[in-house]
């Protein structure tokens, strides 16, 4: 089992570099890249002045593209930031008289006693512990890229879908990105995609040639095969994994029964290489069910990896995904909003997981969403849960 195994230990190079959202972020200085554009947060011009306009920009080396990210208070379950421009000293703020009015504008504001320059950061599942929805505690809205633009100088504005990319936020820090260097296994995967792999398997690599940047195809592996590695500090063309196949469809799916090569080596992984080698199985514990443990080893039969296993029917959603954006939707805004709760039976709230929620969207529409590997007290129920489902629609 140690050649099943070997390549797992890249993800060695993570718990060091990723946070876990219950936990929050660590006060320091950050930057802040959108998801969906790849472009960072910044203040239109460098401007020092009060009200100046936030949009998306490409300078991450420049002291208006970095932001002091620090706790100010607790707001029930969640932890209260402010972020403060770098170069100005002004704070990430949002119009004092627009409230629930979704495409207001972000700006800057010299002053962090107002509500509106206060944000909650939440966590997205999968989302390696450095990926964001980020809320205004004031406007009940999250901050988000005009139209979903990828263009420099597109406004930031607050939106009501913390699902979508564009609504996606990834804070990088001195050890939150990291460029592989020789003796990092992410270093040696890179190398043997960029001089081997793009010439006998080019489909795994789109938009990718062996004249590609090593720091694309750093940036390619850590998209496309979750915890192999880390986002590089070196700037990118690529912000999203463009390979076809790689989202979950169902199509070739298959649980792994008793008897089989993969049902063996999901056993030993449970019963010997979880406690033998935790730094194998990222995320995982003696606790995750056969099928996490079936889906991890998928997930590095997709790397390149000799494993028999393929991809159990079930399928925890990744950043990026349909199934994420509805289910992230879901948690953060829809549970909450009077005029949709009803769409959710009385034991979801804005404390249940993940999970959760997109078992709950399974029960609806499990042709968008996929039942989720981790073990859900929705789908342990013997009785349908699902209630009203045709709400459910909306969360698009």
């Amino acid at each position: 089992m140690s050649v099943v195994h070997c390549l797992w230990c890249v993800a060695s190079l993570l718990p060091c570099l990723a946070i876990a959202a219950s936990e929050g972020l660590p006060d320091g200085l950050y930057t802040i890249r959108n998801v969906n554009s790849g472009l960072y947060l910044d203040v239109e011009g460098g401007s020092n002045e009060n009200a100046a306009n936030v949009l998306q920009w490409n300078t991450p080396d420049a002291a208006h593209s970095q932001w002091h990210v620090r706790r100010t208070e607790s707001s029930g379950a969640s932890i209260v930031y402010t972020l403060q421009n770098a170069q100005s000293g002004m704070f990430l703020s949002t119009p004092f008289t627009a409230n629930g009015v979704n495409g207001a504008n972000a700006f800057v504001w010299s002053s962090k006693e107002v509500g509106e320059v206060l944000w909650s950061l939440h966590g997205l599942a999968n989302g390696e512990g450095t990926t964001f929805a980020v809320k205004n505690i004031a406007l009940d809205r999250f901050l988000s890229v005009a139209g979903g633009s990828t263009a420099s100088g597109a406004n930031a504005h607050l939106w009501s879908s913390p699902g979508s990319l564009e609504s996606q936020w990834q804070f990088l820090s001195q050890g939150l990105c990291h460029d592989a260097v020789v003796g990092d296994l992410c270093y040696n995967d890179t190398v043997w995609a960029k001089e081997y792999a793009i010439f006998t398997r080019p489909e795994w690599y789109p938009g990718l040639t062996n004249a590609s940047s090593f720091a694309d195809f750093q940036a390619h592996m850590h998209h496309c095969f979750w915890d192999r590695c880390p986002m590089p500090c070196t700037s990118t063309t690529m912000h999203s994994c463009q390979l076809v196949g790689r989202f979950w469809d169902g199509a070739q799916c298959e649980d792994a029964v008793p008897g089989g090569a993969c049902h063996t080596e999901v056993t030993w992984a449970m019963d010997h290489g979880i406690y033998d080698h935790p730094e194998w199985y990222p995320s995982l514990t003696e606790h995750s069910s056969f099928q996490e443990f079936q889906a991890r080893l998928f997930r590095g039969r997709q790397a390149g990896e000799s494993t028999s296993c393929k991809e159990p029917c079930c399928h925890d959603a990744l950043p990026g995904q349909r199934c994420h954006e509805d289910a992230t939707w879901a948690m953060l805004y829809g549970v909450n909003l009077p005029e949709v709760q009803h769409w959710y039976p009385p034991s979801l709230t804005n404390q249940s997981s993940f999970a959760e929620f997109q078992a709950y969207l399974h029960l609806c529409y499990s042709d968008r969403c996929p039942e989720p590997c981790t073990p859900t007290e929705l789908l342990s129920l013997p009785q349908d849960a699902s209630m009203d489902c045709q709400g459910a629609n909306s969360t698009s």
